[in-house]
């Protein structure tokens, strides 16, 4: 008989840190297990998973699309397929930004049908720096992340209002168990076990009487390029993603900070890339004003990201090509 496999969701807004805490359980609580994390890119190309940093893990992006809509079933051939070639212990799914979690629970589901799994722990991160802001600009989103998770884990703990965030978070679910230490000095187990102890609520896996509230469902009109992505959804988000085979220094990296800060190329609520470089290869990040860049170690082929109200898909893309 086979072994039922646990799936664990680790959700949160745009650039909340999802990845980031991924990486740490990773490093500090997954052991003992074989893992294999699903991360759903909202743009035509994956960033993050190749930031992902512990040997032996399976990663599987699924981009183009939000797995609780309109790669619902994908994510149910893909579950199935990860489990058949793979046979992990727990997969971890890191859903795009714009996601809602209760949507999630359906083709699970229907992927249980063709192999043993089920929903163990649902982590949703908050970003601390921005989260009064982010629940005026997806407060939907965000009120449903935070309905169905198991813990919240706050996230830049170290500069935000920790009353103030418990008591909004408290506003949308009485209940809810809040971590807002620097989760830099708590161990992922111990993150874990708590999400353990408190986890009781399950997403149902029933659909929304007048359909998903995600911010990220496809309308008709979308538009494909063979370098980038660009489609409009029923909340007004746009997404500009790609590939380049630029070589970027630190004056274009620069550039692309100001562009942002300019307030150029549409309303940017994220962004995010890994570039080839002229000296040494990037990583950058920007989440609500905030930009920051590094060198990064290897790099394929540069892919980028950005997303936002009203995203220039041309300004974007002729900045990055």
């Amino acid at each position: 008989m086979k072994k039922t496999v646990q799936i664990d969701i680790i959700a949160g807004f745009l650039g909340a840190g999802k990845t980031t805490l991924i990486n740490k359980l990773l490093q500090e609580a997954y052991f003992g297990e074989n893992i294999a994390v699903l991360e759903n890119e909202f743009g035509a190309v994956g960033v993050d998973g190749g930031l992902l940093q512990r040997e032996g893990i399976r990663v599987t992006e699924m981009t183009g699309g939000c797995i609780c809509c309109s790669l619902k079933t994908t994510l149910t051939a893909g579950l199935v397929e990860i489990c058949e070639t793979f046979a992990p212990d727990r997969i971890i799914i890191e859903p795009t930004g714009l996601a809602d979690i209760d949507d999630i629970a359906a083709p699970v589901a229907d992927a249980a049908k063709d192999y043993p799994m089920e929903i163990g722990r649902i982590i949703t991160v908050v970003n601390g720096a921005n989260f009064s802001a982010q629940l005026d600009s997806g407060a939907a989103l965000i009120r449903n992340q935070l309905k169905h998770t198991d813990l919240a884990v706050v996230s830049r703990a170290e500069k935000c209002d920790k009353k103030e965030i418990i008591r909004k978070a408290h506003e949308i679910r009485e209940d809810l168990t809040i971590v807002t230490a620097d989760w830099s000095k708590i161990n992922g187990l111990t993150l874990l076990d708590l999400a353990d102890r408190v986890g009781t609520h399950r997403p149902d896996g029933s659909l929304h009487e007048e359909g998903c509230t995600c911010g990220c469902c496809h309308g008709e009109e979308e538009h494909r390029h063979h370098h980038h992505h660009h489609h409009r959804t029923a909340g007004e988000y746009t997404c500009c993603s790609g590939e380049t085979d630029r070589l970027f220094g630190e004056e274009d990296i620069r550039a692309i900070e100001n562009r942002l800060n300019e307030g150029r190329g549409g309303d940017v609520f994220r962004a995010k890339g890994i570039l080839r470089g002229k000296d040494q290869n990037w990583r950058f990040d920007y989440v609500d004003g905030e930009f920051s860049a590094e060198p990064h170690s290897s790099v394929s082929a540069g892919r980028y990201v950005f997303i936002g109200k009203e995203v220039d898909e041309d300004f974007w893309q002729s900045l990055m090509q």
